[in-house]
């Protein structure tokens, strides 16, 4: 867990003494879309919305940190905020990368808990101006059998 927070304390002094490199090359995008079990009923699903910034490390490698409101029919008296950081390969206009993410659920406006650290897979597409993207995430614990979270986003970017 304290290699997770050394992540998390690295990724943000790279952003925060770099900034000017990265706003001159970093690529902001606002995604939605949808989120459900790895039932892949999609009963129920959840809406997601959300932003981040991809960070190019050279030509071939970028970081990804975003943040995601994600709710229950578009009702916001509960939901869940996603945080997560994933370095991605990217070939041409494809991507695949991993990282770490955790969840925090907000409900009743007194209610607050959150998971453990879990792995977020993506593979996507990127345009001039679009990114679609495909995401499975799963617990370290219990590595790609229960507990999953499957979801797909569509992005614009800037």
């Amino acid at each position: 867990m304290k290699y997770f927070k050394f992540l998390f304390i690295f990724l943000f002094a790279f952003i925060l003494f770099n900034s000017v490199a990265i706003a001159e090359h970093a690529k902001l995008f606002i995604q939605g879309g949808i989120v459900a079990d790895d039932s892949f009923s999609f009963d129920p699903y959840f809406w997601t919305i959300g932003s981040g910034v991809d960070i190019p490390l050279g030509s071939l490698l970028s970081i990804t940190p975003e943040v995601n409101i994600i709710s229950y029919e578009m009702k916001f008296d509960s939901f869940w905020l996603e945080g997560s950081a994933i370095l991605n390969a990217n070939f041409s206009n494809l991507f695949v990368g991993a990282g770490i993410t955790k969840w925090l659920l907000f409900a009743n406006k007194s209610y607050f808990e959150g998971t453990d650290f879990a792995l977020k897979v993506n593979a996507g597409i990127n345009g001039e101006s679009m990114r679609l993207r495909a995401f499975l995430i799963t617990p370290f614990d219990n590595l790609f059998k229960k507990g999953m979270v499957i979801g797909a986003t569509f992005g614009i970017s800037f």
